[in-house]
């Protein structure tokens, strides 16, 4: 199997979210394992676990450190909320320590959630939208921006969309009452001229 630079952060589709880990140059990867419930090192065969291992664009500014931070943290107990993979690999490379997936999956849930209680047309499908936005985007990228961009997005096209329908009913409406009045002005006229020819 390929060797990985020490540092490089590796990454397996797990189907519901990416699992992270930290080549450490020596053929081996340093995780914070949900199996183990620690973070400790493995072979990158047991590390992939039959999956295929893609390189993830997650770098800091010095590789070489991050593997000695990381074999620092040998040990730790993995805390999903916490202290997850994703978590792992950002805190040693000196980034924010985040789980952007943690991120995508609660504003999922917010969407869904505010899409199921709304009856109000424009807020759920912009509701929605922002769900379906947020699981889309890549595990190494927040989520919010492209959340709230295609949320604003669905909900203007909506919004459009019926403020163009009550404009067409109310065309349609103005006609109607044209016609009508139309109808009701020449009514008397008609009904005159009949009196007129009965009369002669």
């Amino acid at each position: 199997m390929q060797r990985y630079p020490a540092g490089t952060v590796l990454k397996i589709d797990c189907i519901a979210f990416w699992h992270f880990g930290l080549a450490d140059g020596d053929g081996g990867v340093i995780h914070n394992s949900r199996k183990r419930g620690k973070v400790t090192r493995e072979t990158l065969e047991d590390f992939a676990d039959g999956r295929d291992i893609i390189v993830s664009d997650i770098m800091g500014d010095d590789p070489d450190n991050a593997v000695r931070q990381a074999k620092k943290l040998l040990g730790t107990r993995y805390r999903v909320m916490s202290e997850n993979c994703e978590h792992f690999v950002r805190h040693v490379h000196g980034l924010n320590k985040e789980s952007r997936q943690i991120q995508q999956y609660v504003l999922a849930a917010v969407g869904a959630g505010t899409a199921l209680l709304t009856k109000n047309k424009i807020l759920k499908t912009a509701a929605l939208t922002m769900a379906s936005a947020s699981l889309s985007t890549p595990a190494e990228k927040k989520p919010y921006r492209r959340a709230l961009v295609a949320a604003g997005l669905a909900a203007g096209q909506v919004w459009y969309k019926n403020r163009k329908a009550k404009k067409t009913a109310a065309k349609q409406q103005d006609e109607t009452n044209s016609s009508q009045k139309q109808s009701e002005e020449e009514s008397p006229t008609i009904q005159n001229s009949i009196e007129s020819q009965d009369s002669v």
